[in-house]
C-alpha cells in the first residue's frame, strides 16, 4: 500500500488536473457559447440594420411616389378645370356665333321691313297728294269765268288746277294708308325683336 501511495497521489493529482481541465473546458465552452451568441446577435443586428436601411429606402421611395401621385392628382384636377373652361368657352363661342347669325338675319329682316314700310309710306303720301290735288281739281271744274271761286271767293282765276289722270279713290287711299301703318308696325317689331340678342352679343353673353 505504501508502495502504491505515490501512484495514488499521482493519480489524485491527475484527477485534480483533469477536473481543473474539465472546469476550464466548461468555462471555455461557456465562453465560446457566449462568443457564438454574441456573433449571432451581431449578425442579427447587422441583418436588422440592413433591413431597416432597406425599409427606410423603400419609405423614401414611397414618399416620393406619394408626392408624385399628389402632384399628378393636382395636375389632373387643373386639367379637368381647364377642359371645363374650354368646353364653356366653346359653348359661349357657339352661342355667340348663333346670336350673331340670328342678329344678322333679324337686321336683314328689319332692313327689308323698313324698306317696305318706306315704299308703302311714300306710295300713300304720293297718292294722298294726288288725291288732294284731284279734290282741288274737282272744285276747279266748278269755277266759271266772271263768277266767284267756290273755295276762296276770288273773281279772278289765273291758274285753274287740273285733275291728274291717275287719282286713287278714298277707299284705295285708306287701304294704302293702313298698309303703310302695318308695314311701319312690322318694321318696329323687327327692330325690337333684335334688341335682346344685340344686348347679349355686345355683352359677350
Amino acid at each position: 500500500l505504501a508502495a502504491k501511495k505515490p501512484q495514488m497521489d499521482q493519480l489524485k493529482e491527475q484527477i485534480q488536473t483533469a477536473k481543473k481541465a474539465q472546469v476550464l473546458l466548461l468555462e471555455e465552452k461557456v465562453i465560446l457559447e457566449k462568443e457564438q451568441t454574441v456573433t449571432e446577435v451581431s449578425k442579427r443586428i447587422e441583418s436588422l440594420e440592413t433591413e431597416v436601411s432597406e425599409l427606410c429606402k423603400q419609405e423614401k421611395e414611397l414618399e416620393s411616389i406619394v408626392k408624385i401621385k399628389d402632384a399628378a392628382e393636382e395636375a389632373y384636377g387643373i386639367l379637368k378645370q381647364l377642359q371645363e373652361k374650354e368646353k364653356l368657352l366653346k359653348q359661349q363661342e357657339n352661342e355667340q356665333k348663333r346670336l350673331q347669325e340670328k342678329l344678322t338675319a333679324a337686321r336683314a329682316a328689319y332692313e327689308k321691313a323698313q324698306k317696305d314700310a318706306d315704299e308703302k309710306r311714300r306710295r300713300y303720301e304720293e297718292a294722298d297728294v294726288r288725291y288732294k290735288k284731284a279734290v282741288i281739281g274737282i272744285a276747279a271744274k266748278l269755277v266759271k269765268a266772271g263768277e266767284p271761286c267756290p273755295v276762296c271767293g276770288s273773281m279772278e282765276h289765273p291758274h285753274i288746277a287740273q285733275i291728274s289722270e291717275e287719282v286713287p279713290d278714298e277707299k284705295q287711299l285708306e287701304q294704302w294708308k293702313k298698309e303703310a301703318e302695318k308695314s311701319r308696325a312690322e318694321a318696329d317689331r323687327c327692330y325690337e325683336r333684335q334688341l335682346p340678342d344685340r344686348g347679349r352679343t355686345l355683352q359677350g353673353l
